[in-house]
């Protein structure tokens, strides 16, 4: 339903971030475990098995996008032009690369930025899990905002929030304590 829609969206969102943090926890204590080969090795098979178990709802999944072609068929070109020739889908899909864009950067930068000032790899890895859950909870609270208040305005609150993180963690030196990096990726 149309009211549910940001609530629905946003929690569909939540499936990376919460594999990420759940491959967060687990890998360092496997790697402690077996060794880190053996932890990536086991990642790579559950990666291939859980490719091989979804294949049975492959055309379920995408039956609408099953007879499209190749990836740059037509089809695809027509849908590019769309975008560019709307000035609101131009204006979302902006966005939504700035977003992206921002998620990336901390999901690379913020584990290492950890260590850098002083904390194991072990302990960064365990704050991008924390901050990656916070991700979760707070994508489902956003959601249910943007029903009740409309989206546009969640949405320009989250880029402002986002692009006063971003500066702030410009600043971020190697004398800063752990906990206040952690403060500023929270923020």
């Amino acid at each position: 339903p149309a009211h549910l829609r940001s609530r629905v969206f946003s929690a569909k969102q939540t499936a990376v971030p919460a594999g990420g943090a759940l491959a967060g926890l687990v890998t360092p204590l496997a790697a402690a475990w077996v060794g880190w080969r053996a932890a990536v090795a086991a990642l790579a098979v559950l990666c291939v098995a859980l490719s091989v178990l979804i294949q049975r709802w492959r055309d379920e999944i995408d039956g609408d996008s099953a007879h499209a072609g190749p990836p740059l068929a037509p089809t695809f070109w027509r849908s590019f032009g769309r975008l560019l020739g709307d000035r609101h889908w131009r204006a979302v899909a902006v966005a939504s690369c700035a977003f992206g864009s921002v998620q990336f950067s901390f999901t690379a930068v913020f584990p290492p930025l950890l260590a850098r000032v002083g904390r194991s790899t072990t302990a960064a890895g365990r704050a991008m899990s924390v901050a990656l859950v916070v991700g979760v909870v707070f994508r489902v609270i956003w959601g249910i905002a943007a029903d009740k208040l409309g989206s546009r305005p969640i949405l320009c609150c989250r880029g402002v929030t986002m692009s006063l993180a971003v500066l702030a963690a410009a600043f971020v030196g190697v004398g800063w304590a752990p906990r206040a990096v952690a403060a500023r990726a929270a923020w």
